[in-house]
């Protein structure tokens, strides 16, 4: 019974993580689309505060259902430790690695941006194994090398020279989030991936927002403008908003945040966080395909190389998985033809 359990779990975990690759595909597309008429800080406190507060009302109804919280009389309690790794993990998220984020794509390509992003799953497995002692297996190794292989591939650093300033922001921004990963899957075992994604989300947005009110002060704005940080300088968080971009918002918000952190998460639940962070790998082979299809840019030589290199190390650190299913069903079946 426990093998079957276990098996339905991983068959569910990857339809979560496959459809989280789905969305965050969709996000470079939607994000040109609508991007430029807001400030890189703006877009990413309100698209993380909002997209929080669409989970919040079912997120509270899943603590009640499930009797967590931080009275004594509830059947699972709420830490300081639980507390500090929600406020942790939005701070890790939202204030640091997307602001870096965005901050990086002013200075560098945003296809390169993009796929640094997603080897992600790289550090993730790292630190998987350094804080929660995760098995650094022989296929997760395999993946780390195939998917740097790609990357390296993809960025085709001898092609054009790229911005170190850029690169380094890139490197802040993977790190930060494969921590936020990391830790955020401790706070989802506890909480549900529900509750967890709502909460980080409003905690992260709400300390950038507190950023953004601080850059207006005229001390702090004039020294970002002076020290050639113009997107840090004097931020406005109410402006671009019209009747033109508020379906891309709404949709910003709702889906690309919302929900898709939401299956990220779920499916973390279900697997681990290797196997779920493995959708940004999956990401920069489906990535591409949308960004030709919807906005015309073209599949080069040398990505498309590095995303079939990658597509393999994603295979590679699934298939303990994916054989443990096709073992289950082979059972069935020749149960069923025994019967």
């Amino acid at each position: 019974m426990t093998s079957v359990k276990s098996t339905q779990n991983i068959k569910l975990g990857y339809f979560y993580i496959l459809l989280t690759t789905i969305i965050f595909s969709m996000a470079e597309p939607i994000f040109k689309t609508v991007g430029g008429q807001f400030n890189a800080v703006q877009f990413v406190a309100t698209r993380f505060f909002f997209g929080g507060l669409v989970l919040l009302p079912f997120a509270i109804k899943h603590l009640k259902k499930n009797d967590i919280g931080t009275k004594s009389t509830n059947k699972i309690q709420l830490t300081s430790r639980d507390i500090f790794d929600i406020v942790l993990c939005g701070i890790l998220n939202v204030t640091i690695s997307m602001t870096f984020y965005q901050m990086a794509l002013a200075l560098i390509p945003a296809s390169v941006a993009a796929v640094l992003l997603c080897t992600n799953p790289v550090t993730t497995a790292l630190f998987s194994r350094w804080l929660f002692k995760e098995p650094l297996t022989k296929n997760k190794l395999w993946m780390i090398v195939l998917s740097l292989i790609g990357v390296f591939i993809i960025v085709n650093p001898f092609g054009q020279p790229l911005n170190m300033t850029g690169l380094f922001y890139m490197l802040i921004t993977v790190i930060t989030f494969s921590l936020y990963s990391v830790i955020g899957k401790r706070t989802t075992q506890k909480l549900g991936g529900l509750a967890a994604n709502s909460f980080t989300s409003i905690i992260g947005g709400l300390v950038t927002f507190v950023f953004i009110f601080a850059t207006n002060i005229p001390a702090i704005g004039d020294f970002f403008a002076a020290n050639g940080f113009p997107v840090l300088s004097y931020i406005n968080l109410f402006g671009g908003y019209t009747l033109e971009s508020m379906p891309w918002v709404i949709w910003i918000w709702v889906v690309q945040t919302g929900i898709g952190f939401l299956c990220y998460f779920k499916g973390m639940e279900l697997t681990s966080a290797t196997e779920a962070s493995v959708c940004f790998l999956l990401k920069i082979t489906l990535g591409p395909i949308i960004s030709s299809i919807f906005i015309g840019e073209t599949i080069t030589l040398n990505l498309a190389i590095g995303m079939v290199i990658t597509s393999i190390g994603s295979i590679v650190v699934l298939y303990p998985g994916l054989k443990q299913i096709f073992a289950e069903r082979r059972a069935n079946s020749d149960a069923s033809l025994g019967n």
